[in-house]
């Protein structure tokens, strides 16, 4: 799963609960414009500020060791 992939799955999960872009912000602990920049692909997300805007949505990052022919990283609930 890309960054890009990532983000999209964000926005989709915020609106799905009826949260702005602010309210994800503000309770993830960051200003509207990070999340309104990552939305539009402006900027890219740090890994620190994704996981706090994940677990607001309940969502977590999900990282395994590649197998072979297994590349299947994702999120998860």
């Amino acid at each position: 799963m890309t960054d890009r992939q990532i983000i999209k799955l964000m926005r989709h999960e915020r609106q799905k609960q009826g949260l702005t872009a602010s309210e994800l912000a503000v309770s993830g602990g960051m200003s509207y414009t990070t999340v309104s920049k990552w939305e539009r692909g402006e900027t890219a997300a740090t890994l620190g500020n994704l996981i706090a805007v994940l677990h607001v949505l309940g969502l977590e990052l999900v990282v395994r060791r590649a197998k072979d022919e297994d590349h299947d990283n994702g999120l998860c609930r």
